[in-house]
C-alpha cells in the first residue's frame, strides 16, 4: 500500500466476504481508533488451525494469553483493521518469520514439530501456508517479549512501531461467530446484535468457520450458499 502512495495513516478494513456490518463509517472508525493500536484483529473462541498435538513431547504449547470472560481467545484473520503503514509492518513481519513461508503460532521454529521428529527421525516439521496461521505467529511474538526481536526491522525503527497489534476479544469492533453458543448473540433496543457475553454491539460480524449454521438460522439466514451448492439451515445441524 506504501509503495502505491498511500497514506501511512489511512486506515484500512480487510474483511472475509461472509460478514455482517451494522456499523456505518464514522462509529467504525471510532471504535476502531478507541484501541489506540495502527492494527486490530478479531479474535475467535477455538484455536484454528492448530497443529497436532503431542503434550508428552512438550510440543503445540499454547501461546496466547489466557481466555477473558468472553470466550474469545485466538487471532481471527477475517477481520483485521490497520492504518497502511500498520499492514505493511504486518507483513515485513510475516517475511521475517525464520519459518516463512511456514507459519506457526509459537513462538520458535520447533514449537510445532511433529512427534517422530522430536524423537530423532527426519519427519518434516508441521507446516502450514495460511494467512491466519502467519497473524497467529506475528502475535504470539508481539506478545512474547523474548520472541519480539525476531520481528524487529533494524533498518526502519519506525515500521516497528507501527507493529503493534490489539485483538479485539471484548467484541467491541469485530466479532467471529464460529463456534458461538446460539445464545451468545442476541437482538439489542436498536435492532443490531448484540454479543450478551460482554454486552456489546460489534460493528461486524463474521460467519466464520463450521458450527455457525444454527446461529445464523437464529438470525434469520435461512439459506448457506457454499463453494458447492445452497442448502437449508437446520437447527440440529449443530451439536455445541
Amino acid at each position: 500500500l506504501l509503495a502505491r502512495g498511500h497514506d501511512a495513516k489511512r486506515p484500512v478494513l480487510v474483511a472475509d466476504s461472509d460478514v455482517i456490518i451494522q456499523c456505518d463509517r464514522s462509529e467504525l472508525l471510532e471504535r476502531w481508533r478507541a484501541f489506540g493500536a495502527p492494527i486490530v484483529a478479531s479474535a475467535e473462541r477455538l484455536w484454528a488451525p492448530h497443529p497436532p498435538r503431542s503434550t508428552e513431547a512438550g510440543l503445540a504449547v499454547d501461546p496466547f494469553a489466557p481466555a477473558p470472560a468472553s470466550g474469545l481467545r485466538y487471532p481471527n484473520s477475517g477481520l483485521v483493521m490497520a492504518t497502511s503503514a500498520g499492514l505493511d509492518a504486518l507483513w515485513r513481519s510475516i517475511r521475517r518469520i525464520d519459518t516463512f513461508p511456514c507459519c506457526t503460532a509459537g513462538t520458535g521454529s520447533t514449537t510445532y514439530t511433529d512427534p517422530s521428529r522430536a524423537a530423532g527421525t527426519s519427519a518434516t516439521p508441521w507446516c502450514v501456508v495460511n494467512d491466519q496461521t502467519c497473524l497467529q505467529s506475528v502475535v504470539a511474538r508481539v506478545e512474547a517479549p523474548a520472541a519480539r526481536a525476531e520481528l524487529q526491522d533494524r533498518r526502519s525503527p519506525r515500521q516497528n512501531g507501527n507493529l503493534r497489534i490489539a485483538i479485539d476479544r471484548s467484541a467491541t469492533l469485530f466479532l467471529s461467530l464460529f463456534y458461538l453458543n446460539p445464545d451468545d448473540v442476541v437482538g439489542g433496543p436498536d435492532g443490531r446484535l448484540v454479543f450478551a457475553r460482554t454486552n456489546t454491539t460489534p460493528c461486524i460480524l463474521h460467519a466464520n468457520g463450521a458450527c455457525k449454521r444454527c446461529l445464523l438460522a437464529k438470525l434469520g439466514v435461512t439459506r448457506l450458499v457454499t463453494s458447492k451448492r445452497a442448502h437449508a439451515l437446520r437447527w440440529d445441524e449443530c451439536r455445541l
